[in-house]
């Protein structure tokens, strides 16, 4: 267990490391990944942090990871999806959903998910939707993503980021 800290687990330009059947509690941030790739994470349980998840990457290779859905945020699943393309993400499909990261994507649609202490992440992820999601004490991202429309969510505690993307459309969202 890994509890009460600043960061609970943080990969700095790190590799090719497992990170498996871990209790994260109770920290400022849960995990934090940078300029870190090709990691593996399954079964770790984070609860009751104040910021569970964050990545962060200067090319595509930095948020190429395994992230399966065995991992919890504070009972939801992670669903981290890497060079897919043509699927629905919404709660009928993915019920209990904590966390949403699209990697290399294309032609996804997230929709109505209510997400607490998570996040929407979009990284270098094209031609997409995020519509009618609620988001609270999270962001929805996007990292060197193109051609994405961001539609009528509602995000407190939070905000919506576009970092190096170009070319989408955000609209009537409630922030």
């Amino acid at each position: 267990t890994i509890h009460n800290s600043y960061t609970g687990i943080w990969l700095h330009a790190s590799h090719n490391n497992q990170i498996i059947e871990n209790n994260i509690t109770e920290n400022i941030f849960g995990l934090e990944i940078q300029l870190s790739e090709n990691n593996v994470f399954k079964g770790n349980n984070f609860t009751e942090n104040l910021g569970h998840f964050d990545i962060y990457g200067e090319d595509f290779e930095d948020f190429v990871q395994i992230i399966d859905n065995s991992n919890l945020l504070d009972g939801k699943k992670f669903i981290y999806l890497l060079n897919s393309s043509d699927i629905l993400i919404d709660p009928s499909l993915y019920p209990d959903t904590g966390y949403v990261c699209l990697v290399g994507c294309r032609n996804i649609t997230v929709e109505n998910l209510k997400l607490h202490n998570g996040s929407i992440v979009l990284a270098y992820t094209n031609h997409s939707c995020i519509s009618e999601c609620q988001v609270v004490q999270g962001t929805i991202t996007l990292i060197s993503s193109w051609y994405n429309i961001i539609e009528q969510n509602i995000v407190s505690n939070g905000g919506i980021s576009l970092s190096e993307s170009h070319i989408n459309t955000v609209r009537e969202n409630k922030l």
